[in-house]
């Protein structure tokens, strides 16, 4: 059952309220100061159910701001600093909405909404197995208890002193050892002033203790579940975890941290020695690919802009990796570190709209340039391709060479849109679940293995290419006569072939299964893989056999295709794409071709509209239409 029918079928079956996905109750924000009022809608409800802004300057040093739904609107706690919750002026944080929330023109602090300074903001929303926000009044007494709702043990909590000058507490659990430690400063975990902590319940031990319990202060606490399985179609995914690991030094990336899922979000802190707590997402540049340092980390206690520290740290898709530091700050040998990580976006689209935009792009220095309305995790121009996990470089589809630096188009710095200073039309695509999925992987040495991917179905397309040696593109399909030793080259016009073993066989919905090809599996390369699924009313891959006659392609959409690629796959042929923003209509059609590096082809007729898909022209000659050819196909509502 594809990820749509499954939620409308969960949701209708006995009245049972929508599965939670981790998109409805978290959000990292970009946006801009202006000195004015502003709405920063993020789709998180924080006026109905409740949770917490986590603020912060990213291009100047500033403070961090936290705001929640429990405690006054009049009120902002920092995390870098003791200080007691400060006066807000009515003009920070003005309000919480069931789609983000508001902030005012109190520019004082400069830490909220400056004109000329960019901002992060983490919003954190109420919800069992995730996140809770309580309040409690110090008794001053051995031994008080506070409740939480988070219906789990919490992984992490973080207390703070409301009332008067005090240490930011910080409790964590990796499942087998407390530790605790302070937010706002950098030393080691060597504190114990949490005792019993349950599913409901969060002891504090010592009388008049200044930072849990002090008599008649007020207190706030930030509760973080681990590892509980309750989110996603299923109702069987956690979508945060909290752990430790010890460091080990290790180069090249070669220790992994392996969490269950794909990080969005991650802030880790060493626990046995000192450093600082960073902070890394991947709005912000937490990539999976680049050299050390490529990742900017902000850290909770510190004012400084980013990066602060340059974070040796890579983003893979059950985890993260880790390079070799000497500063204690991420991997020293021997060092324990806590971490918590929060599941990278994965609800299942309502719209193709939601997951798939086209724009000419403005030309603008200012990011974005492309407007997409979604978070963009993949684009290309022209034949450029380009992903968030790879940040800046990208690969061309018209030949074989390795991938390129940065051309200054690149910027991800939006939650709307992607690059900068360039104007194309460029095609913006969204990970999500049944529909597409960008895959970073090494090669296993020419020794065939399978490749974890997060689909959440078999790909009937995958296009993969290996970004350090100059190897042609690789093209499985369930168009081609089989996977295995069958195979297409995106930047050629070559049919399929059976020259090597490009897999062992066909994907499933977890894995990609490689062969011994250098194609997709030479020495210890990196690689990139994009897969594509139907999603119906969404998206359609499929084949077709040409008729030489004008005929319908029926893709299950009601509106039309807004994006068609065609590669005939028993003959040499191009791989020809069309798109709405161009032109699909009754007359002439431009098109391109992903294996030449050339403009737009504007003198033909070959496809039409078609509101199930699109119709093949009579006029199309064999390229798209021959008589009992084969063609493979990619189409998107």
């Amino acid at each position: 059952m594809d990820p749509i029918t499954q939620q409308t079928a969960l949701a209708s079956a006995g009245g049972k309220k929508d599965p939670l996905y981790v998109d409805d109750v978290f959000s990292t924000t970009l946006y801009n100061g202006n000195s004015s009022t502003q709405t920063i809608n993020n789709g998180i409800d924080l006026a109905g159910e409740g949770g917490m802004v986590w603020s912060k300057s990213r291009s100047n040093g500033s403070y961090h701001s936290v705001y929640d739904t429990e405690t006054s609107l009049l009120k902002w706690i920092r995390t870098d600093d003791t200080a007691v919750n400060t006066s807000n002026g009515g003009n920070m944080v003005t309000g919480f909405t069931n789609n983000g929330y508001t902030i005012g023109n109190n520019t004082t602090y400069t830490i909220l909404n400056t004109t000329g300074r960019t901002y992060v903001s983490w919003t954190f929303r109420k919800a069992p197995g995730f996140f809770d926000v309580v309040t409690y009044t110090g008794n001053g007494s051995t031994n008080q208890t506070f409740n939480h709702s988070l219906g789990s043990v919490p992984g992490m909590i973080l207390i703070k002193n409301v009332t008067r000058s005090s240490n930011w507490l910080v409790w964590v659990s990796d499942g087998i050892t407390n530790l605790e430690g302070l937010l706002n400063e950098v030393d080691d975990f060597g504190y114990q002033m949490i005792g019993n902590v349950t599913s409901t319940t969060v002891q504090t031990l010592y009388s008049n203790q200044t930072d849990t319990n002090r008599n008649g202060d007020n207190y706030v606490a930030y509760l973080f579940a681990s590892d509980d399985a309750q989110f996603g179609a299923n109702e069987d995914e956690s979508i945060i975890k909290c752990g430790s690991y010890t460091g080990s030094s290790a180069n090249n990336y070669t220790q992994e941290i392996n969490l269950g899922f794909e990080p969005q979000w991650l802030m880790v802190k060493a626990s046995s020695s000192t450093s600082d707590w960073h902070i890394v997402d991947t709005m912000r540049g937490f990539t999976g690919t680049g050299t050390s340092g490529d990742s900017p980390a902000l850290s909770a206690n510190v004012v400084n802009a980013e990066p602060y520290n340059s974070a040796r740290i890579r983003v893979t898709h059950t985890g993260f990796k880790l390079e070799a530091d000497s500063s204690s700050q991420w991997n020293s040998n021997g060092t324990t570190y806590i971490y918590m990580a929060i599941r990278r976006p994965n609800k299942p689209p309502e719209a193709a709209t939601d997951v798939f935009a086209m724009d000419t792009g403005s030309g603008s220095s200012t990011t974005p340039t492309w407007d997409s309305g979604f978070t963009v995790d993949f684009a290309f121009t022209g034949n450029e391709f380009y992903t968030r996990l790879t940040g800046g470089v990208h690969q061309k589809s018209h030949n074989h060479n390795i991938q390129s630096s940065n051309n200054g188009y690149a910027s991800w710095d939006s939650n709307l849109g992607w690059g900068q200073a360039f104007s194309s039309l460029s095609y913006m695509f969204r990970r999500a679940p049944g529909f597409m999925d960008v895959v970073l992987y090494k090669g296993n040495n020419n020794t065939a293995f399978n490749v974890n991917h997060n689909l959440g179905v078999a790909p009937e397309l995958v296009i993969i290419k290996d970004r350090d040696t100059a190897y042609n593109w690789l093209v499985g399909s369930d168009a081609l006569t089989a996977w295995g030793s069958y195979g297409l080259k995106l930047n050629t016009n070559d049919q399929e072939n059976t020259s090597s073993n490009y897999f062992t066989g066909a994907p499933t919905s977890t894995q990609i299964k490689l062969g011994t090809s250098s194609a997709g599996n030479y020495g210890t390369d990196n690689f990139i893989a994009y897969l594509f699924a139907t999603l119906p009313g969404i998206s359609k891959v499929g084949s077709f056999t040409g008729t030489g006659n004008t005929h319908n392609i029926d893709c299950g959409f009601t509106n039309g295709a807004r994006f068609i690629m065609i590669k005939r796959v028993d003959s040499v042929e191009s791989w020809y794409y069309w798109d709405t923003s161009r032109g699909i209509t009754s007359g002439n059609d431009p098109y391109r071709r992903f294996d030449v590096d050339a403009g737009d082809l504007t003198s033909t007729n070959y496809i039409n509209p078609l509101a199930a898909g699109f119709t093949i022209n009579l006029s199309a000659t064999a390229r798209i239409n021959g008589d009992g050819a084969t063609y493979l196909f990619l189409a998107i509502a």
